[in-house]
Formats: structure tokens, sequence, C-alpha cells
């Protein structure tokens, strides 16, 4: 795809990962799987730096209604959190799950419930994380008092959620998001971890 032109002093948003442009997962689309890639601020100068220097492709033109603030969020919190809701393929009328309400947590609240979704449930542990989720139209789920999943089946009718998005990277939280799935039910896994999985089925 041609890019817009982009002359000095344009005002853009930046993709946060730097890819090599020409590997066979860049090529393909799937350049988050980059042998190559690095993170802005964390692999490569970037976050607080005055000037940094990227590759054209990974500037996005920022339209003059959207401010800095919410430009940077979309490029990586909103983003991330937007494909792995593709990627579950969330209908609107279904019931989701998010555990985990940080910043990928948070702009997934928001984008499920403008996608559609009947109604989202956000697990955590911190009450005001929970309570600004509530405010983003989540339906708090306080993981430090209950047990989230019996939770979530207790307020579906033992049914449980249509999507689960795992956005913290713990193996118990993974577990609970595929537990707390209905039939047919997604799990998508967005947090990294390094420690091993295992999946127990659920019990009442």
């Amino acid at each position: 795809l041609a890019l817009p032109a982009l002359l000095p002093g344009a005002l853009v948003a930046l993709h946060y990962l730097v890819t090599c442009g020409d590997c066979a997962y860049c090529a393909r689309g799937t350049e988050q799987f980059c042998v190559r890639g690095a993170m802005l601020g964390k692999h490569r100068d970037g976050g607080y730096a005055e000037y940094i220097a990227v590759p054209a492709r990974n500037c996005v033109p920022l339209p003059a209604e959207i401010p800095f603030e919410q430009g940077a969020i979309m490029m990586c919190s909103s983003a991330t959190s937007f494909h792995a809701l593709r990627k579950a393929g969330l209908q609107p009328g279904e019931r989701v799950a998010v555990l985990g309400a940080g910043g990928l947590g948070m702009s997934a609240i928001q984008l499920a419930r403008a996608c559609g979704a009947l109604e989202v449930y956000a697990v955590d542990i911190n009450a005001g994380k929970l309570a600004l989720a509530e405010r983003l139209g989540a339906s708090p789920v306080d993981a430090s008092r209950t047990d989230p999943v019996a939770e979530i089946r207790r307020r579906t009718g033992g049914r449980g959620v249509d999507v689960a998005l795992e956005v913290i990277g713990l193996p118990v939280t993974m577990q609970q998001a595929v537990q707390s799935l209905a039939i047919f039910g997604r799990a998508v896994l967005v947090g990294i971890t390094n420690r091993p999985i295992q999946i127990d089925t659920y019990h009442d």
C-alpha cells in the first residue's frame, strides 16, 4: 500500500514496533513475528526521547481532530486490543470478559462496547481500576474477593462468556479466561508469559 506523503512538520503517531519490512513475516502482514522487530522505548530509542528516527512506514498521519494523547494510545494499547477482539471474532450481542483492567484492558472494554458487546466483565484485583472500568461501561469483578470464573458464570446464569481476553500474562488468569467461556466461546491470550500454562477444566 502506498503511504501518504510525509511532509516536514506533519503531525504523526508512531507504530511502536519497528520491523525490517523485508522478511517473510513482514511481507505477508504478520510483522509482529519479525525476528528483527524492535519496540520503541524498549529495544531502541523512544518513549521520552526528544528526537528519534523511524522508518516512514511507522508514521501514521494524525488527523487534526485527534489529539496527541489519544493518538499515542491508539498506536499501542488500542490497536492491540482491537486486534485481539478481531481475532476473537466478537459479534454484536455477545458477552465479553476482560481479565486485567490496565491500559490494554481499558481499551478492550471501550472497544468491545463500541463493537456491540451485550455485556463486558472487567476482572482485576485493584479497586480503583475496577471503578474506572465500571465508568467505562463494564461490570466489575473483583478477583481479590471472589473466584472470577464462578462469579462470571453466576452472572451469566451458568452460561459463561462468548469472548475472553487475557491481557495480564499470568498462567492463572489465562486459565481463568478459558474456564470463563461459554460453549463455542473464544479466548485470546494477549498477555506474555514465560511460565508454563496448564488449562484445567472448570468445575462448579
